[in-house]
């Protein structure tokens, strides 16, 4: 199948609104959704988000880990994964996140 991503960066908030709701209909059945908060919310710039129905899905699409990279890891628990496993940049910082 094919992935349906909507790219809400400017407008996707407007959904919150009830009376504008209705323009936005079919949003709901995406796969992934971006979102700029500091376009609407004042947060700052670096703030961006992502919002994926299926995780391990996008993970297994971009995850490419080089054996450089995978002996540098060290386990943990609480978090097992890389964030490069999500995406196809490994040099953007995440503080966003």
């Amino acid at each position: 199948g094919l992935w349906f991503h909507v790219d809400g960066a400017y407008g996707a908030f407007g959904a919150v609104d009830p009376a504008a709701r209705p323009r936005f209909a079919g949003m709901e059945r995406a796969d992934s959704v971006a979102l700029d908060p500091h376009k609407w919310l004042h947060v700052p710039i670096e703030c961006g988000a992502v919002l994926v129905r299926d995780a391990e899905m996008q993970r297994a699409t971009y995850s490419v880990v080089p054996p450089y990279l995978d002996s540098a890891r060290t386990p943990d628990p609480d978090n097992p994964r890389w964030t490069m496993e999500y995406s196809f940049t490994l040099t953007s910082q995440m503080r966003a996140l």
